[in-house]
């Protein structure tokens, strides 16, 4: 037995004892993972730019046919300015001859009844006028809603060649639905890729950094690990050929749609053309119809003066001019819309003169 004495000098050779887990345990943990390679991670971005400038073209295509729908507005406007100036001529030629009437019926060389044609005559020319007035007023308000304002849209009675320009030095192929289809089958033929090689390995590194206020037997606070991670896939039930037969699907879809924006941009240049050459035509003759109408006109006016022509015979002349300078209105305002469609075939759009 050792005495007291004894044990107090056997125990003070010991080290200080080491407290492997105290009362209040105190730890952080700082974890840190990178993605080394990964196809998805490399390739989507491609994807979602393709993506992007698709939906951009998308966009391209859809104010193209709003620029479109308004340039025909304007065209339209600008032909019923010519249809309203043919009534107020018709107007005009009405108030003539029924001062002309009165002036015979007070003479006593004429009837009531030459009066009242030529007031009917005035009459149904002030109501064709205000039907255009009331239409290009219907008209405008729609063009001011394309164009986004608040307020009306003036257009000017001027021929249309003189206030845009109507010739469009690109093809077909510069037609924005044309540029948008092939946009969209870029992006469809991205997809392909990304779903494709899904199968490849992914490699990650993960670093961990761990403090703790329990040191235990190795006398560290500090604990750090690194791993690398090579997951490899096996099997996902499919799911990789589904998607790439879903992509390769939209890929044939998109360049079909391609296929047929070009067709029909080609179909519609000709389309235009041919428009434009019979649009001329008919002016051509619709001019003349006006010319021998006014001559006509003229013509029956010097008869009626020498006695020689009924005021029905004058009545019936101004009824065919009248028809004559409507019918040449509206046939430049064939020609004008098929110029404008000529230039969107083309893949152009409406530019002001300077």
């Amino acid at each position: 037995m050792f005495s007291p004495d004894q044990t107090l000098a056997f125990q003070a050779q010991f080290p200080e004892p080491t407290v492997i887990q105290p009362y209040v345990q105190l730890a952080a943990i700082l974890s840190l993972k990178q993605t080394l390679f990964n196809i998805t991670a490399l390739r989507a971005p491609g994807v979602a730019e393709a993506g992007v400038a698709a939906a951009r073209a998308g966009v391209v295509a859809a104010e193209d046919n709003l620029s479109f729908a308004a340039a025909q507005l304007f065209v339209t406007l600008a032909g019923l300015k010519g249809l309203e100036a043919a009534t107020q001529r018709a107007i005009e030629v009405g108030d003539k001859r029924i001062k002309d009437a009165r002036a015979q019926l007070e003479a006593g060389t004429s009837t009531q009844l030459n009066v009242t044609r030529a007031e009917t005559d005035r009459a149904s020319a002030a109501q064709q006028k205000l039907a255009i007035q009331t239409q290009r007023r219907t008209l405008q308000a729609q063009l001011a809603a394309l164009l986004g304002r608040t307020t009306t849209v003036d257009v000017s009675g001027e021929p249309i060649d003189t206030q845009v320009l109507l010739e469009a030095p690109v093809e077909p192929s510069a037609r924005a639905n044309v540029k948008a289809g092939e946009a969209a089958l870029v992006a469809a033929e991205k997809a392909i890729g990304l779903s494709d090689l899904s199968w490849l390995p992914t490699l990650a590194a993960e670093g961990n950094l761990r403090y703790s206020n329990v040191s235990g037997f190795s006398g560290d606070n500090f604990v750090a690990t690194g791993t690398l991670n090579l997951v490899i896939p096996l099997y996902d039930s499919g799911v990789r050929y589904a998607d790439t037969d879903a992509a390769r699907a939209a890929t044939a879809k998109a360049r079909a749609e391609l296929d047929r924006a070009r067709v029909e941009a080609h179909a519609a240049v000709v389309e235009a053309e041919a428009r434009v050459e019979s649009a001329q035509a008919e002016l051509t003759l619709g001019e003349a119809q006006l010319r021998l109408a006014t001559e006509a006109v003229a013509q029956v006016e010097a008869l009626s003066g020498a006695g020689l022509a009924t005021d029905l015979e004058l009545v019936d002349a101004d009824r065919v001019r009248f028809g004559a300078d409507q019918s040449l209105a509206q046939k430049r305002f064939a020609l004008d819309i098929a110029r404008i469609q000529r230039v969107y075939a083309r893949g152009g759009r409406l530019e002001a003169k300077k």
